[in-house]
C-alpha cells in the first residue's frame, strides 16, 4: 500500500486539487475591490464540468486479481501488493437532476365539475351586503 497505492492516490489528489483550486481562485477573483466580471462565470464553468466528471466517470478494481492476491497472502504474509495493471474505467451517463415536485398533486381541489353551493363560498356570518 505504501510503495504504490498511497503515491498513486496522492499524485491524482494533487492533480485533482489544481483544477479545484483554479475554480477557487477564480470564483475569488470574481469579488472584492477590483472583481474581474470574467473570473465568475469561468470558476462556475469549472465546478459544474468537475461535478460531471465526479458522476460520470469510475475505476473499478478486478475481483479475480485481489480474490488471487488474497490466496497467496494466506500462504506468503509478507507478499507484497501486485501491479495493478490497467485500470478499468467505465464512463457512465451522467445523472440530470429531475425538478423538485411543487406538491400541487397533494391538494384536494374536489370535483371540479360539481357546483358549489353558495353557503359553501362564504364564511359563516357573512352576507353579501356591502359595508
Amino acid at each position: 500500500m505504501h510503495t504504490r497505492a498511497i503515491p498513486a492516490l496522492i499524485a491524482a489528489l494533487a492533480e485533482f486539487g489544481v483544477v479545484e483550486s483554479l475554480e477557487v481562485e477564480l470564483r475569488n477573483r470574481g469579488f472584492g475591490p477590483d472583481p474581474q466580471p470574467e473570473a465568475l462565470p469561468a470558476s462556475r464553468e469549472i465546478g459544474r464540468l468537475l461535478t460531471v466528471v465526479r458522476q460520470s466517470t469510475g475505476v473499478r478494481g478486478n475481483l479475480e486479481r485481489a480474490r488471487q492476491f488474497l490466496n497467496e497472502l494466506a500462504a506468503n504474509p509478507d507478499l507484497e501488493l501486485p501491479d495493478p495493471g490497467e485500470p478499468i474505467i467505465e464512463h457512465l451517463e451522467v445523472r440530470i437532476p429531475k425538478p423538485p415536485e411543487d406538491g400541487s398533486q397533494f391538494i384536494n381541489r374536489g370535483n371540479p365539475e360539481a357546483e358549489v353551493p353558495a353557503a359553501a363560498r362564504w364564511p359563516v356570518g357573512c352576507d353579501e351586503r356591502p359595508i
